[in-house]
């Protein structure tokens, strides 16, 4: 996983801050929205206690747990920032393939982004997502088809809507509770008629009396964009941000039939 300081963290050191971060709320039992009252700060409780339980639980891979330093306050950040905030103990994000149907034949965990799964798997039929959301690609470095999947368990690659068994790069999402809003246009670089949205919409043109939308501006959380009406057909990924023109999302056709938040069933 690249970290926001320039440097790639190993499995080893990416999971141990994830450990980490999970003792937290298993070994004090609070959470970042209500802190403790002798706490000024939850986030700045949060990083007390994780660095203090990295050196409590793990005196003995003192090595391991400077290099996971950066990455505690990196994975404290996200959690912040996407308001993730559970009075359980939250479930380290993780996606496993499966070369054949049915979970069976040769598999791979994977828990951080993946450029390129070549060399893990030839092809995936069944996968498994667990702790959070992914998009999958159907080419390496992000690329091709994309398929948005939340948690649960998926036997067949039709199950995630997939055009073929081809998975070569993947990218994994925390859960997300926040709010919802984003702003649409039907001309590029946010300009001419716009709408707002917080809510799904299952056809575009019944609402936004266009079918085709040029650029938008993701304010707040995340969505899909779906290539037909009622959530059919070419799905695509939108984080936070400005996209002034539809290339921007990976799509070189503007037109879109629906749309939906992507949402983290509680």
């Amino acid at each position: 996983m690249q970290s926001c300081i320039g440097r790639r963290f190993s499995e080893g050191e990416d999971r141990a801050a994830e450990i980490l971060f999970c003792l937290c709320f298993d070994v004090f039992g609070w959470d970042m929205q209500n802190p403790p009252p002798s706490s000024n700060s939850g986030f700045s409780y949060l990083i007390f206690h994780l660095l203090s339980s990295a050196n409590k639980c793990v005196k003995k891979c003192r090595g391991l747990v400077e290099r996971a330093y950066s990455r505690v306050y990196e994975i404290a950040f996200l959690y912040a920032e996407h308001k993730l905030y559970s009075l359980s103990l939250p479930s380290l994000l993780e996606i496993v393939f499966y070369e054949g149907r049915n979970f069976q034949g040769r598999h791979w965990e994977c828990s951080s982004d993946c450029m390129d799964t070549f060399r893990h798997f030839n092809y995936c039929n069944s996968l498994r997502v667990s702790g959070g959301h992914c998009v999958l690609y159907e080419k390496p470095h992000y690329m091709g088809y994309q398929y948005i999947l939340s948690p649960g368990e998926y036997p067949d690659y039709h199950w995630w809507m997939g055009f073929n068994n081809c998975i070569r790069s993947c990218q994994m999402f925390p859960p997300y509770r926040g709010s919802y809003r984003m702003r649409i246009y039907n001309r590029p670089d946010m300009m001419g008629h716009s709408m707002e949205f917080m809510d799904d919409c299952p056809n575009v043109y019944d609402r936004f009396r266009y079918r085709d939308i040029f650029s938008c501006n993701i304010m707040e959380g995340y969505w899909i964009f779906y290539e037909h009406p009622n959530y059919r057909g070419r799905q695509y990924f939108l984080r936070p941000g400005e996209y002034r023109a539809c290339g921007d999302w990976g799509c070189h056709n503007p037109m879109v039939g629906s749309f939906r938040r992507m949402r983290t069933l509680m």
